[in-house]
């Protein structure tokens, strides 16, 4: 190296830097895929089954919400408000059997999961 002259060396030492670019920018185009795959894989299969099952979650808590405040209107006397409330849970509970029917066909090829769900089917239907 000390015999080369500076120009040489100047090429030497930017191809090196130029063959080290190639391989990096070769290794995170790799790593991407892989990160795309990934993200795809869970986007389309766990993200919407997670997806219903938070608004089955958030049905569920409106339905203990809307038994509750028929409760309070029952012990009131107050029967047009009960009579709203009994409307309003009957939409919320369409609503709960519409996102578990859908999580259901989500879960078709899961057996482990439909065992699952089908437990969670018959303590729901227990409660109401």
């Amino acid at each position: 190296m000390k015999n080369m002259k500076m120009r040489k060396k100047l090429i030497l030492s930017f191809a090196i830097v130029a063959a080290l670019t190639a391989v990096l920018g070769t290794l995170a185009i790799i790593v991407m895929r892989s990160v795309d795959t990934t993200y795809t894989d869970i986007a389309e299969g766990e993200m919407p089954g997670l997806y219903y099952l938070g608004q089955a979650q958030a049905d569920l808590r409106g339905e203990r919400s809307e038994m509750r405040a028929m409760l309070i209107y029952v012990t009131r006397g107050e029967v047009e408000a009960y009579q709203a409330k009994v409307g309003s849970l009957q939409k919320n509970r369409e609503s709960l059997r519409e996102n578990m029917r859908s999580f259901r066909e989500l879960i078709e090829d899961q057996p482990t999961a439909v065992e699952n769900y089908n437990k969670l089917q018959t303590l729901y239907e227990s409660y109401s």
